[in-house]
């Protein structure tokens, strides 16, 4: 009967006092107004255009292992600060500078990111990944999960109080 309470008492007090995570939806984020995170090649390059650089690479640390296992080529393709790996038919976002690239931004549903948006403006758009951010020690990045039970983030970079990045990031 102990453990039953303990397990009760530690299930509520994870959830009550629980690190709270900005959730956000993969679909509802665009890059520059059009192109999901998660695409097709084709449409990628639809979209994007030519590339101006394809290099190979190996993810050696990441959800892509397994796919990697099998032998699988990866890419990364970018064009104008924007960087996606390319696979099996598939393009999956990994960053997008927006410092260096005026032009570029990320939506996130009605919301339009740039190099323009201020730490004011992301703390109105996620407050709770504000509320986290203000948490961390020499914090220069908000983190946005699509689902609780992931470690998959989107990470939008911060410098000099303006965003400078977003990147996708998933752990080893």
């Amino acid at each position: 009967m102990r453990i039953i309470y303990t397990f009760l008492l530690l299930t509520i007090f994870t959830q009550t006092f629980g690190q709270k995570s900005q959730i956000v939806k993969s679909n509802d984020i665009k890059i520059n107004g059009n192109l999901l995170l998660f695409t097709s090649k084709n449409d990628f390059i639809a979209k994007i255009g030519k590339v101006e650089k394809i290099v190979e690479d190996f993810p050696e640390c990441s959800n892509y292992d397994e796919e990697a296992s099998k032998g699988t080529k990866f890419y990364i393709y970018t064009k104008k600060g924007i960087q996606y790996y390319v696979y099996n038919k598939k393009a999956d976002f990994q960053e997008i500078n927006l410092k260096d690239n005026s032009n570029n931004y990320i939506s996130f549903g009605k919301y339009k990111i740039s190099n323009k948006t201020t730490i004011n403006d992301l703390k109105n758009i996620f407050p709770i990944a504000y509320k986290n951010y203000k948490k961390e020690e020499n914090a220069s990045l908000f983190r946005l999960k699509f689902n609780k039970k992931w470690d998959d983030e989107v990470q939008i970079s911060i410098e000099n109080g303006k965003v400078s990045a977003v990147y996708y990031w998933t752990p080893c």
